[in-house]
């Protein structure tokens, strides 16, 4: 086998494995496993093989985009096969990756407006996703 196809089939693989959750997922929306008397880790385990592990940052995209559809920590950590603990981590770790700014200066909306950092310093960056409040 010549490299380039080696490299094809493996960037392939990974798609497909990497994607695994989402059929999960779709299954557990439909009630697939509970149609057939089952919780969706004992489907997975029982009639699929198991879950395949993902990567970290895999996994927190899985995350991500199974948050934004609506599904609460506990149903992802059925789907992706991990403990709500791990969901409730990956969430943190995106809320903390969304909350950096640039060094030069930052702008936060809050609950009481607009506030303008020119400078930055080690203060504002342990306070930078928190809620500000008057009073």
């Amino acid at each position: 086998m010549n490299p380039n196809d080696a490299e094809e089939y493996t960037q392939s693989l990974g798609q497909i494995i990497g994607g695994s959750w989402r059929p999960v997922a779709l299954a557990q929306r439909l009630g697939v496993p509970k149609a057939l008397g089952l919780t969706t880790e004992q489907w997975v385990n029982e009639r699929l093989g198991g879950y395949v592990k993902l990567a970290r940052d895999d996994r927190r995209e899985a995350v991500k985009e199974l948050k934004a559809e609506g599904h609460s920590n506990v149903e992802i950590g059925k789907v992706l096969g991990v403990a709500e603990g791990t969901v409730r981590n990956d969430m943190a770790s995106a809320d903390s990756q969304n909350c950096e700014a640039d060094e030069a200066s930052a702008t936060f909306v809050n609950t009481i407006g607009i506030v303008r950092v020119s400078r930055w310093s080690a203060a504002v960056t342990e306070v930078e996703c928190a809620t500000i409040t008057s009073g």
